[in-house]
């Protein structure tokens, strides 16, 4: 049994997680960033993305549209990477796998998961953050519970828990097999 886990990653924490993902399954698996990926000829795809400005990746997006017809009747599970998993908006992450997974074509869709990630400001592009300083002012001004200050910006990658997703896509994969 082969699997591959394929990502893209904004500011190069993602492939970490990958690699902790990996980590906890015991079958043959690849990593790849999706620019990267030539064949689907594997047993089980993870398709992951981090989280920016409340939506996947473009090209993780673009790798599914591309892959449509081959990801088509597949054993996938799909996974997020994103700060709000690891604060108090940890409910918005079930709209982010919602993101991902409406692109998907008709597939074995096993396992999807919110992972936490790392977002600090200072570390991002000026023109990304003037986008998130963009939105961070629309969300003060529209939402009453929520205060962009109280924002905890850290690296809040869980590894253990990443881990802990790839037995759990290994034990329901071998459940669906």
């Amino acid at each position: 049994m082969r699997a591959l886990i394929c990502y893209d990653t904004k500011y190069g924490s993602t492939p970490e997680i990958c690699r902790a993902i990996r980590t906890g399954m015991k079958m043959d698996t690849d990593i790849q960033n999706v620019r990267d990926v030539y064949t689907l000829k594997y047993d089980l795809i993870l398709i992951g993305s981090p989280i920016f400005i409340g939506k996947p990746m473009e090209s993780v997006v673009n790798f599914i549209s591309r892959s449509y017809m081959l990801l088509h009747s597949r054993t996938i599970a799909t996974f997020v990477t994103c700060w709000a998993t690891a604060t108090q908006y940890s409910a918005f992450s079930k709209a982010f796998l919602e993101q991902l997974a409406k692109h998907l074509p008709p597939c074995r869709l096993i396992a999807q998961k919110a992972l936490p990630g790392k977002l600090l400001p200072d570390a991002v592009s000026s023109r990304d953050k003037q986008i998130l300083n963009r939105l961070l002012r629309r969300l003060d001004t529209m939402a009453d519970d929520f205060e962009s200050s109280d924002i905890p910006w850290r690296d809040a990658r869980d590894y253990a828990a990443a881990e802990a997703f790839g037995r759990e896509i290994e034990t329901l994969y071998r459940k669906t097999t």
